[in-house]
């Protein structure tokens, strides 16, 4: 298998493009100027960069992790690698952000009280981080730990699939209850924040892309009919999208529409552009860096909302190639030679 799969970089790009034209058009609404009513809904539907998100990364860490051995020294490389592939990137611009707020309160959206241990933990509380996206690398964080599962247990996938049942039970039944994504932040008490943050439905996600990794590995299924079900499942999302509620139907979709492409792309069927493989490597970057760029470019005057909207994307992904090759990329190696042994790599595009 290739050691690089060029598709989930380009989706982690694509992914990281539509949250940031997402909040492109929701900072500009907070700030008196709205998007065209024509792309207005399609802004909107950009958080689903997210849920697009959660399948790959489920997909990628499944996908690199399955032949490890089991038992505690390859759980202990393996959640080092995962702590410091989140952390690293994350901590520098968390700790700006909680700089900010505290020299410049109003500079917070409506004066927001955003948590501390939050923001330096990513343990979700009663309140939210400073830096509004790491909401969701709350949620990777939890994935990684359930995965540790894998390293001790044969009951892993059984495992897996009780907490599956369990959080759609917060979907479908008499027992449905609606439990936005972020719901965390409207918690009493930190353990209160805990449970909603394992049960949410969006985690689903994160197991369909195990679920995705495991048919490409164990399965000689043909590439088409799921690159044609993820796209007709995408489409189908939008008028299912209101009743039910949850984006975990487009994350369904992204599973398969990852399994056709991944298995395209592994029988040489598909190539992607470098320019889009390389944003892919700068994805995390962008997605840290993006809100903040965006917030403070809303706050200026523009001729027009496209002019703004150019800007925004620009200077985001701009920034985001100087953060990830200038400090990134570097911090990794650095902490990688420090922490694991040489052969141990965690400057992967994960």
């Amino acid at each position: 298998m290739k050691a690089k799969i060029e598709f989930l970089q380009c989706g982690r790009a694509l992914a990281a493009l539509a949250v940031v034209l997402h909040h492109t058009g929701a900072l500009s609404d907070q700030f008196g100027f709205a998007p065209p009513a024509l792309i207005k809904p399609w802004l909107a539907n950009g958080r689903l960069g997210v849920d697009f998100f959660f399948v790959l990364s489920g997909y990628i860490i499944h996908s690199i992790h399955r032949r490890d051995p089991p038992g505690r020294a390859s759980a202990g490389v393996y959640l080092r690698k995962r702590i410091i592939r989140i952390f690293t990137p994350y901590l520098p611009v968390s700790v700006a952000m909680m700089a900010l707020y505290s020299l410049a309160p109003s500079m917070s959206a409506a004066g927001r009280d955003w948590s501390a241990l939050t923001s330096l933990t990513l343990i979700p509380s009663e309140r939210p981080p400073a830096l509004a996206v790491a909401w969701t690398l709350s949620h990777e964080m939890a994935f990684y730990i359930i995965f540790l599962g894998m390293f001790f247990s044969r009951y892993f996938y059984a495992a897996l699939a009780l907490w599956g049942v369990i959080m759609l039970a917060f979907i479908v039944g008499p027992t449905a209850i609606a439990m936005p994504a972020d719901s965390f932040f409207v918690s009493t008490s930190i353990a209160e924040a805990v449970v909603k943050l394992l049960f949410n439905p969006i985690n689903l996600e994160f197991l369909m892309g195990v679920a995705a990794s495991w048919i490409i590995a164990n399965t000689t299924w043909s590439a088409w009919p799921f690159a044609i079900a993820g796209i007709a499942a995408a489409i189908l999302y939008f008028p299912l999208a209101a009743p039910l509620g949850y984006s975990v139907v487009f994350g369904l979709a992204m599973a398969l529409f990852t399994i056709g492409m991944t298995r395209l792309e592994l029988s040489g069927g598909i190539a992607f552009p470098n320019w889009l493989v390389l944003l892919g490597d700068a994805s995390y970057a962008l997605y840290l860096l993006h809100y903040p760029i965006v917030s403070a470019l809303a706050r200026a005057p523009w001729p027009n909302w496209y002019a703004f909207a150019a800007a925004c994307t620009l200077a985001s992904i701009a920034a985001a190639f100087a953060y990830h090759i200038g400090f990134e990329r570097v911090a990794l190696a650095h902490i990688n030679r420090l922490l694991l042994a040489p052969k141990r790599r965690i400057a992967e595009a994960v």
